[in-house]
């Protein structure tokens, strides 16, 4: 994956698919989970850290 993504948008579109895959210098992509299509039960979530 070569693509850099320069400019805020949505991390997921309407439908649950990644708007735009690449990879980017600062965190930009807005995340919101109810856009994910998933059963909520299966969505999980955490924090992780390594030092």
């Amino acid at each position: 994956m070569n693509h850099r993504i320069e400019k805020p948008q949505k991390l997921l579109n309407s439908d649950g698919v990644l708007t735009e895959p690449g990879w980017a210098t600062k965190l930009i992509m807005e995340y919101n989970p109810l856009d994910m299509k998933a059963d909520k039960i299966r969505l999980k979530e955490w924090d992780y850290y390594v030092i």
